[in-house]
C-alpha cells in the first residue's frame, strides 16, 4: 500500500494502529483485498519511506566502486531499481573485462559512472514526475500518463 502521509498521516505506529489505518483506507476495496488484510501480520509491516538522491560525481573511491542503488537511489516509481544494478553491473563488467595489471581503475571507474549517469538521471528525474502526480494528482487531472521507462 502506498499513500500520502502528508494528506493521510500514520500517527500511531503500532500493530494495532497500523491494522486500523489500513482497514480504515481500504474499506471499500474488493473482497480480494479484505482478505489479504485479513491475512496479513502487521507486526510484520514495513514502513517504507522513499527517498532518492541526485547523481553523485562519481561511484568510485580506490578500489571500491558502488553498483545498484548503493550507487544511485531511486524512487520505487520508476520500478528501475533490480534493473539498474543489473545494467550496472554488465557495463562494468565489460569494462573489468580488459582490465589488467596495468589498468588505470580510476578512469574505468569513471567510464563506468559517465556510461551510466545520463540513464540513472533520466529514472530519477521519471521518478520525481511520478512521484508529484501520484502526490498531487488532482494537479495533473488533465495530463495524460506519460509511458513507463522500458528497454
Amino acid at each position: 500500500m502506498q499513500f500520502n502521509s502528508e494528506k493521510y498521516p500514520l500517527t500511531d505506529l503500532t500493530d494495532i494502529g497500523k491494522k486500523q489505518f489500513t482497514k480504515k483506507h481500504l474499506a471499500a476495496w474488493p473482497e480480494m483485498v479484505q482478505k489479504v488484510l485479513a491475512a496479513t501480520e502487521f507486526s510484520k509491516v514495513f514502513l517504507w519511506v522513499t527517498r532518492d538522491m541526485d547523481v553523485m560525481p562519481q561511484w568510485h573511491r580506490e578500489n571500491v566502486v558502488l553498483a545498484g542503488d548503493a550507487a544511485h537511489l531511486a524512487l520505487p516509481f520508476t520500478s528501475q531499481g533490480t534493473n539498474s544494478a543489473l545494467d550496472d553491473a554488465f557495463e562494468l563488467g565489460k569494462l573489468l573485462a580488459n582490465a589488467n595489471a596495468d589498468t588505470d581503475f580510476n578512469a574505468l571507474f569513471q567510464q563506468y559512472h559517465t556510461q551510466r549517469a545520463v540513464a540513472i538521471e533520466r529514472y530519477l528525474q521519471f521518478g520525481r514526475m511520478l512521484e508529484q502526480r501520484f502526490l498531487y494528482p488532482e494537479q495533473f487531472a488533465q495530463e495524460e500518463m506519460p509511458l513507463p521507462l522500458a528497454k
